[in-house]
């Protein structure tokens, strides 16, 4: 079967997660949002609020972690 050769072994018999009983309930209810931790919560709040804060820092961030990238691209003149 797929799960025996799953790099991660599965155990039926432990059950639910939190985070898969709490998107079940919202499904349930009829919500289209799930947001499970407070640090995510807190992102969606500061979205709502100001989402070019959200852009700010995400911008940042991936020219951050995309340094070589960027700098690479730019020699080649592509």
């Amino acid at each position: 079967m797929l799960e025996q050769r799953a790099m991660l072994p599965l155990d039926h018999l432990r059950g639910m997660t939190p985070g898969a009983d709490a998107t079940l309930a919202a499904l349930a209810a009829g919500k289209n949002e799930v947001t499970l931790t407070t640090r995510g919560k807190l992102l969606v709040l500061v979205s709502r609020i100001a989402p070019w804060l959200i852009d700010h820092f995400a911008k940042k961030k991936i020219r951050k972690l995309f340094q070589d990238e960027i700098t690479a691209r730019k020699q080649t003149g592509a």
